[in-house]
């Protein structure tokens, strides 16, 4: 009778209240589950729709289920939840979860759209920068901004921009580059110089534009639409700067005897191992593969894309390294799809400062969702201890945790966060010595404000999205019943472990995660150096079954390529999560799993 009753609950739920959500069982009578837990389980799981709602169906899946709920209960009762390895396997899975809830999707996708558009466009552009001190009050900004405006206004009469940035600008590198900046694409500047770039017609100049480097007055001298990516080869020859201007030039004779070969119909091939100099290009006879505007230096860039497949330029000198250059294109790719080109845009984007953009985007909306109030005494206390503390020349110590515990802002009325953790992240900002404690912290605060509310959203998402709440307790079990599985059958040579097997094959794959992997990503921005990266690679694993922080810094030194960026990202994924641990079959060993757009990403997979 029960089980009809169960049965007819069980066909009826969608009728329900989701606020009477009844228990379907109860484990000593205080760990409840409910109808509406067992249910989405079910139907998620099972796969013959003809023999999903049959009450034969359903009572054997029950009992499966209440085996299963009995065994991570059991886990629970010796402890295995407790157990720091768990815990830190747990964390590790919600952490992942919940990264998308913690975004505003929306506009992540409209910073992915805007990068993808960008891609196709370079822009040239000078600029003037004026600074702001470390702990600006909003008059010092207002005085800097007001010397912005007075720098435009003398642009826009007639002023030489070289001049002017040569006598104002803050810009170290002004006094060599006279404020060029030379051209750039998308995703290789700080966003909000990139954007007033990209929305500023070319001859004109910008308002000025803040960063966290000060203020900018931007000058757009040139943008150009570019098809790409391309495969381009160079011949590079060094220069003397003392030579520049001389009738004799061995470098220009040089790199002009190079163009004469070309013109007279020497291969590209050939007339790179002939005459170029960079040492580092000769293996693959100056080629690089699916070159992306931004890779290389401006000019580069700027003469590249104007020619068509199979033309050179005439040879040109390049102060950024002192190097006569002829660039040949060898082929011309059309441009990738936005669904081709996202994975490599999300890659960027998430590595750039700007990605906070899509966190601070949602911590506005929940601004306007949640209350949140600051405690204005406490706020002065902790900005008088601060500035105390930085007097006496000290940091911040976790000893001040216990008396700098009073609430500093208070969300919804019940989550509450100290004065110490306030304090712990104006001290992580500060660089140099602070005369204006109270500018900086007021300076702050919003940003402040802006990561707690993000971390009030954290901390309810089980509460607020009950997929995100069933997910986490499917982790949950699941990982228990492998450790119990794995503590007594595996681990155990007992009597019973032919029927504890049979039990975890026929029940596991019900409740636990598909085929899952311990896998690290290594990314590099030049495929042309892979065989000794790779090498490098290996031989670090081979030692360590892991790469150091430092591995990046290293290689950049080792290979002498200061422009080389190699990252690195641990993950314990799943199938169908990461197209490029999916790239491996999930099988143990070391391989490349992508080589396209100047990157090449391996992947390690060690369990």
């Amino acid at each position: 009778m029960m089980k009809k009753i169960f049965f007819f609950l069980f066909l009826s739920m969608p009728l329900l209240i989701v606020a009477q959500n009844p228990v379907l069982l109860k484990i000593d009578n205080k760990n409840e589950v409910t109808l509406d837990e067992f249910k989405r389980i079910y139907l998620k799981n099972s796969i013959k729709d003809d023999e999903l709602l049959t009450q034969e169906a359903v009572e054997d899946y029950l009992n499966l289920f209440i085996n299963f709920k009995l065994k991570v209960y059991e886990a629970m009762q010796l402890g295995m939840d407790k157990q720091s390895e768990f815990t830190n396997e747990l964390k590790k899975y919600r952490d992942q979860l919940a990264e998308p809830y913690l975004v505003d999707q929306s506009y992540s996708e409209q910073l992915y759209r805007e990068a993808y558009e960008r891609m196709f466009k370079i822009v040239k552009a000078s600029h003037i920068l004026l600074q702001l001190p470390q702990s600006p009050t909003p008059e010092d900004t207002l005085t800097v901004y007001n010397k912005a405006l007075e720098l435009k206004k003398k642009l826009e009469d007639g002023e030489p921009f070289y001049l002017i940035a040569l006598k104002y600008s803050q810009d170290p590198s002004s006094k060599t580059t006279l404020g060029q900046v030379g051209y750039f694409s998308s995703m290789r500047m700080v966003y909000p110089f990139e954007n007033a770039a990209y929305n500023t017609p070319v001859g004109q100049y910008t308002n000025p534009v803040r960063t966290q480097f000060g203020y900018h007055i931007i000058h757009v001298t040139d943008k150009i639409d570019i098809q790409g990516p391309i495969d381009v080869s160079y011949i590079a020859v060094r220069s003397k700067r003392e030579d520049l201007g001389k009738e004799t030039n061995t470098a220009l004779e040089k790199i002009n005897a190079a163009y004469d070969s070309l013109s007279n119909g020497v291969s590209i091939e050939r007339a790179v191992r002939l005459f170029t100099e960079d040492k580092s290009s000769l293996p693959n006879n100056g080629l690089i593969r699916k070159h992306e505007a931004g890779r290389m230096f401006p000019d580069f860039d700027s003469i590249a894309w104007r020619l068509n497949e199979n033309e050179f330029s005439k040879p040109f000198y390049s102060p950024y390294n002192n190097a006569w250059f002829i660039v040949y294109v060898n082929k011309k790719y059309d441009n990738p799809s936005y669904e081709e080109a996202l994975d490599m845009i999300k890659r960027k984007i998430d590595r750039m400062p700007h990605s906070y953009m899509k966190s601070k985007s949602l911590a506005t909306k929940l601004l306007g969702e949640y209350k949140a109030v600051r405690q204005t005494k406490a706020f002065d206390i902790a900005v008088d201890s601060l500035a105390e503390i930085h007097k006496r020349q000290q940091q911040y110590s976790k000893e001040a945790d216990e008396y700098m515990n009073q609430p500093i802002l208070i969300i919804q009325d019940t989550f509450k966060i100290a004065q110490s953790e306030f304090m712990k992240f104006i001290n992580a900002k500060i660089k140099l010595k602070i005369d204006n404690m109270k500018g900086l912290c007021e300076t702050n605060w919003q940003e402040f404000v802006e990561r707690s509310i993000i971390n009030y959203e954290n901390q309810i998402l089980h509460i607020k999205y009950p997929e995100f709440r069933y997910t986490v307790q499917e982790y949950h079990d699941g990982i228990l019943l492998f450790n119990i599985t794995d503590s007594l059958v595996w681990q155990k040579a007992t009597s019973d472990t032919t029927g504890l097997k049979n039990f975890y094959e026929k029940v596991s794959h019900n409740y636990v995660w598909n085929d899952r992997a311990n896998a690290l990503l290594i990314t590099a921005n030049n495929p042309t150096l892979k065989g000794k990266i790779e090498k490098a690679i290996k031989k670090e694993l081979k030692k360590k079954n892991s790469l150091a922080e430092d591995f990046g810094n290293r290689m950049q030194k080792q290979l002498k390529d200061s422009s080389l960026k190699i990252t690195t990202e641990k993950l314990l994924v799943e199938k169908g999560v990461n197209n490029f641990v999916d790239n491996t079959g999930f099988t143990k060993g070391f391989s490349v799993v992508n080589e396209n757009n100047n990157e090449i990403v391996w992947c390690y997979i060690s369990e």
